[in-house]
């Protein structure tokens, strides 16, 4: 699998997170709601663990972040084990030739 000729979308919506993967960039796009919900999560976590109250702005970047250096990690592993699980189902169909 490679080049542009896949349309990798993880979510519908606006908001753009591009990715280099083999030298393509792919775009994964969130919808407004989801990072909106996200940054919230973000800053009721450095409230509840940090005893921190950090603003919207704050969130977003600690967003951005994660989505940009981290979130690639989950997502590649995310295609790792969908292509082995891909792979045991093409091997049962080879099984049941005759």
């Amino acid at each position: 699998m490679g080049g542009n000729k896949y349309n990798h979308t993880a979510l519908s919506g606006p908001i753009k997170i591009w990715e280099i993967r083999r030298g393509f960039m792919l775009k994964i796009e969130i919808l407004k709601e989801e990072k909106k919900k996200a940054i919230q999560d973000i800053k009721e976590y450095f409230l509840k663990e940090r005893n921190e109250e950090i603003g919207d702005l704050a969130g977003e970047i600690i967003f951005d972040f994660v989505s940009e250096k981290i979130g690639p990690y989950f997502y590649n592993k995310a295609i790792v084990d969908v292509q082995k699980y891909m792979n045991e189902k093409v091997d049962d169909l080879f099984s049941l030739m005759k």
